[in-house]
């Protein structure tokens, strides 16, 4: 298992959208992340900032599947103008385990 997280700006004349669009991610689309590999994906906000947490089995593996995925495609066109400049990966300094 990975984690891997990442910052966007969130556009805020967008935000509600944003939020809401994710309060009716459909089940089928989550059952379509679960069998590509992704465990949880946390959402954080902090002003415009967005941060997004993944946890999969193999990101990369997970990432390439969904993106052949017609419905995933969907989403992303969905959601990806609401924020600007899109997700960019966080690179980690530090851990406690």
């Amino acid at each position: 298992m990975e984690t891997k997280v990442f910052v966007a700006r969130l556009r805020p004349e967008r935000k509600e959208e944003y939020i809401e669009a994710h309060n009716s991610f459909s089940p089928e689309l989550r059952a379509r992340y679960r069998a590509a590999g992704i465990h949880q994906i946390r959402l954080f906000l902090l002003g415009e900032q967005l941060f997004m947490l993944i946890e999969a089995d193999n990101y990369e593996l997970a990432r390439a599947a969904l993106d052949e995925d017609p419905l995933d495609r969907m989403w992303q066109e969905r959601v990806g103008p609401m924020k600007s400049p899109d997700f960019q990966p966080l690179a980690e300094i530090f851990r406690l385990d």
